[in-house]
Order: C-alpha cells, then sequence, then structure tokens
C-alpha cells in the first residue's frame, strides 16, 4: 500500500495540477521560486492568483499543503510523486488519463523539486503554532453597568465602567472564544507588556537581522 495519500479537500487542485502542460508547469515554478519565504496559504493564492492556470486557487492550497511531505529530510521526491499519482488514479479516475501516468509523474516531480520556499514557510508556520491554543483575533468591550436603585424613579443613579477582552483562538483546528473582564489597571498592564514586546521584538530584529533570515509569518 502505498505510504503517501491525497487527503479529499486537495483532490481538485491535484487533478489540475498534474494535467497541466509543459508550459503551464515552467511558468508555475518560476514564480513558486520568487515566493516569499514566511507566507501562508492566503498569501500563496495571491502570489499565484494572475497564472494562467484553471482552478488556481485550490492548487495553491494543495502546493503548499505539500510542505508536509517536504520537510521530511528521508523524502525520496520520486517516490512521493508516484505515491501521489497512484492514490488518485486508484480512487478518482474522473477527467484523469491513465496513459499519462508518467507525464502526471514528471509533472509532480518538477514541482516539488522547486518547492524550497513553501517547504520553508511551512515549517516555519508549523513551530509558530506548534502551542495547543493559537491566537486569532481579539475585541475589548466597554460597556457602562447600571446598579439599580431601589426606586427606579430615582435620579441619583450609579455606574460602573466594564472592560471585557474577548479572545479568539484556534485550538484543535476549530475557533474557540475566551471572555475576560479587565480593570484600568489590568489595561495598563497588558498596555506595557505589549509595548514592551513590540520593544524586544524591534531590538532583536536590529541586532540579528545581519546574521539571521528573520521569517515574517503571514496566512
Amino acid at each position: 500500500m502505498a505510504k503517501y495519500h491525497l487527503p479529499t479537500r486537495f483532490r481538485s487542485g491535484f487533478k489540475t495540477l498534474i494535467d497541466l502542460d509543459i508550459n503551464s508547469v515552467n511558468v508555475l515554478i518560476e514564480r513558486l521560486k520568487i515566493f516569499e519565504i514566511g507566507g501562508g496559504p492566503k498569501r500563496l493564492i495571491a502570489h499565484l492568483h494572475d497564472l494562467p492556470i484553471p482552478n488556481i486557487e485550490e492548487v495553491a492550497r494543495t502546493i503548499f499543503s505539500f510542505g508536509s511531505i517536504l520537510i521530511d529530510k528521508k523524502i525520496d521526491l520520486p517516490v512521493v510523486a508516484a505515491e501521489l499519482v497512484e492514490n488518485i488514479i486508484s480512487t478518482n479516475q474522473d477527467g484523469l488519463d491513465t496513459a499519462k501516468i508518467d507525464s502526471y509523474i514528471t509533472n509532480l516531480i518538477s514541482i516539488l523539486a522547486n518547492c524550497q520556499s513553501i517547504k520553508i514557510s511551512y515549517k516555519a508556520l508549523a513551530l509558530s503554532s506548534e502551542v495547543t491554543n493559537v491566537f486569532r483575533d481579539s475585541t475589548i468591550i466597554t460597556d457602562l453597568r447600571l446598579i439599580s436603585a431601589d426606586k427606579l424613579e430615582d435620579k441619583n443613579r450609579y455606574t460602573i465602567i466594564t472592560q471585557q477582552l474577548r479572545v479568539i483562538y484556534t485550538s484543535d483546528d476549530s475557533d474557540k472564544t475566551i471572555y475576560l473582564n479587565l480593570d484600568r489597571d489590568d489595561l495598563e498592564t497588558l498596555r506595557e507588556q505589549i509595548d514592551r514586546a513590540l520593544a524586544k521584538e524591534i531590538m532583536i530584529r536590529e541586532e540579528y537581522s545581519t546574521s539571521l533570515n528573520i521569517i515574517k509569518i503571514e496566512e
């Protein structure tokens, strides 16, 4: 049984990819060579969107998924290509020609061999999100909470100001939300910690950018 299998969500893009003509493959490879390291699937879609290739969004997502294979230090590209093509031919031949298997494999080998930026980007993205919970978005909600008077007609009313931090994070491939109540001191502390973290990042970039290629992670 083949070691490498193609997930269902990538089959459409994969079929388009391996069935490209040689000119389209070469155009795609040249564009992949200049993909900025650190970009994610969305960035790759934007990078390839204007190429004269059908189904380009699915093709881009499929190509980025190859990163999970390419990070294997013992990878054998011809074997990987053959097994992936064999897998899709055996499970879904719609639109594919079994007489062109060798051509499909050749196309795939050429593309995989030119995905160095994808490989590094995938690994960087994986390292940045290897913790259980990954931040996605946040909002601070400022509100007034009235304190009810004994008599509703009493105009002498009191209120408190509340601050609520809503954090959206990803855990086990699904988005989750948590709400945290804060006061002014908490907000000041949070601001100081964020300012310090940003200052530390600037310092690291300034001091190490000449000796290290610092990757900017994007989706």
